[in-house]
């Protein structure tokens, strides 16, 4: 079956109509003398007499204008005046006469209503049905808030508003999602509700404006016309805590409900309305919880990567409350909140679509974080601890969750994404190693523009060069390689004009186009940068120096960047070397 979604904004209320006060006993033999009908549905807030309503500068909307006897051709005169002012309805004591072309209804009530014994019925109709509204609504509130003050979750809230209105009920997130739900019937039928809800109820921005909606579902037959079948008929509210919308409080009536009668609807308005702020009390309480969660668990993995505990014993109280492996192989996986020029508005939520990736059986678990714009997962792999096994399958594994989470980023960001990781680590306390060498990666990998899953030594003479990068050798010659160039008043522009010269190969027309200027303005450049070093650039084994000094200075400054998060060795007692 397809599904179709009709949707209408509702704006039914419970106020008093037109009708309802005319049907009072007091106005027996009332006749409507002009206007339409239907018209005398329309919702009304109080009276006014006529010589006021006549001097009023504002609106007269939802306002019933009174005349009296002896006002009868001097209100029938301004009709027009009274319909352009928005009048409910104009009601005239003692008259007759057809006025079949009156813009607004025009009702004759008998002559001895005078507009002391009008007003005196609207405001008492008025305020008693708003009398008993609210005390509906303190029924309902003192109801459903006692379950939640006894501790009640979700399921257990909606399942009362369910057994109040004696209609099926669902909480829906701000994604559409079905997250607690008191649908009746069988299984098939709450699974069918519950993927139509989750299938059509788009939160538009028409609705965004107004908390009450109404809207009617239909499933159709497949291939064919829009045909209603069997419709299913809702009326829900949105769930609001402040400023910030949490989702929507759902009753679902059925397919005997063509439409929710009026009384019925606002018997809805006044449950949901009430209903609404308790659960979002409720969302906003459970979702502190996950935060806080969120929060104890990224502060264990930045003390865990960055080697902040001193032993095992100390490391494993704290593993314990996470339910974090301690029998496992470990590898740390690392990738930008934002690549490039992109970024993701909830890395946390990325963090948490990471965690459950790639989570097959076996123990195979993800542990994932933000920590200072970086995306850090620790994957728990308990494959080389069993009887058998070795490094291999962990390094498989590794390579194939780094591709996934690469593309999973990927979608998230928009953009395509490297995910760095480090060696497999044998111990909980060298995941700080292996956390380090993936950091490196990524910092290289950013520099050069990589993408997909990438092995810490994959990425060429990385591994070489980091035991050179930072020793006084690589100082000394990354120094004399690069020292003229970035001592003159032009040095970042020649710096990145040679960077990019020797990452194109040496090809100057290409380098040119790259990085946006004229050909001779290049060569001028590679002239310019010969001076300056002491040495043609253009031959291959110069490159390969500048290129190497290039690579030790950018291995240096992430290796000294990265020092800064991670605790220096002294307090990182090593229980295993990464493999």
């Amino acid at each position: 079956m397809a599904a179709h979604a009709h949707a209408a904004d509702h704006t039914e209320s419970d106020r008093l109509r037109i009708r309802e006060l005319l049907d009072e006993p007091v106005f027996g033999g009332w006749m409507l003398l002009g206007g339409d009908d239907r018209s005398l549905d329309g919702e009304l807030r109080w009276s006014i007499p006529l010589t006021n309503a006549l001097n009023r500068t504002g609106s007269l909307s939802e306002l019933a204008v009174f005349a009296e006897t002896h006002e009868v051709e001097y209100a029938l005169a301004h009709i027009d005046d009274l319909a352009r002012c928005g009048a409910a309805a104009v009601i005239v004591a003692g008259a007759t006469g057809s006025l079949s072309s009156a813009p607004i209804p025009v009702v004759g009530v008998p002559r001895e209503i005078d507009f002391l014994t009008f007003s005196r019925l609207t405001g008492e109709r008025i305020l008693s049905e708003e009398a008993h509204v609210r005390r509906y609504a303190m029924q309902v509130h003192d109801r459903i808030a006692a379950l939640l003050h006894r501790g009640a979750d979700l399921n257990s809230l909606i399942r009362e508003v369910s057994t109040v209105s004696g209609l099926d009920a669902a909480i829906l997130d701000t994604r559409s999602r079905v997250i607690a739900h008191g649908m009746g019937g069988t299984r098939q039928d709450k699974a069918r509700k519950i993927a139509l809800l989750q299938t059509h109820f788009a939160v538009s921005e028409q609705f965004n404006r107004n908390s009450l909606r109404e809207e009617r579902l239909y499933l159709a037959s497949p291939n064919s016309t829009p045909v209603p079948l069997s419709p299913v008929s809702l009326v829900a509210w949105r769930i609001q805590m402040g400023p910030v919308a949490e989702g929507w409080i759902v009753l679902i009536p059925g397919a005997d409900h063509r439409v929710f009668p009026r009384h019925d609807l606002a018997q809805a308005k006044v449950l949901l309305e009430q209903s609404a702020s308790i659960v979002a009390t409720e969302l906003v309480r459970q979702r502190s919880i996950v935060e806080a969660q969120e929060r104890a668990r990224g502060d264990f993995m930045q003390a865990l990567v960055h080697g902040t505990y001193a032993n095992k014993s100390e490391l494993a109280a704290r593993a314990e409350h996470h339910d974090f492996p301690l029998d496992s192989l470990y590898t740390v996986f690392v990738s930008h909140v934002g690549f490039g020029h992109s970024s993701t508005p909830e890395p946390e939520q990325a963090a948490r679509k990471l965690s459950r990736l790639l989570a097959r059986e076996g123990g195979h678990r993800t542990f994932a974080t933000v920590l200072g714009g970086i995306i850090v997962a620790i994957r728990a792999n308990p494959g080389g601890r069993n009887p058998g096994g070795d490094g291999t399958c962990v390094k498989t594994d590794a390579k194939e969750f780094a591709a996934a989470a690469s593309a999973m980023l990927t979608t998230e960001l928009g953009e395509g994404t490297a995910v760095c990781f480090g060696s497999t680590a044998l111990d909980p306390l060298a995941i700080r190693e292996s956390y380090r060498e993936a950091r490196v990666a990524l910092e290289v990998a950013r520099s050069l523009g990589l993408r997909g899953g990438i092995p810490h030594d994959d990425i060429q003479a990385v591994s070489v060069l980091a035991s050179i990068a930072g020793t006084s050798n690589g100082a000394q010659f990354v120094a004399r390689m690069l020292g003229p160039v970035r001592s003159h008043e032009l040095a970042e522009e020649l710096e990145s004009s040679l960077s990019a010269y020797l990452g194109i190969g040496g090809n100057i027309n290409e380098t040119a186009r790259r990085i946006h200027v004229h050909r001779n303005t290049m060569l001028s450049r590679i002239e310019k940068l010969s001076g300056l070093l002491g040495m043609d650039i253009r031959k291959p084994d110069i490159q390969f120096s500048l290129r190497l000094a290039l690579q030790l200075d950018l291995l240096t400054t992430a290796q000294q960047k990265i020092a800064h998060e991670i605790a220096p060795p002294e307090l990182y007692a090593s229980g295993g070397r990464p493999i």
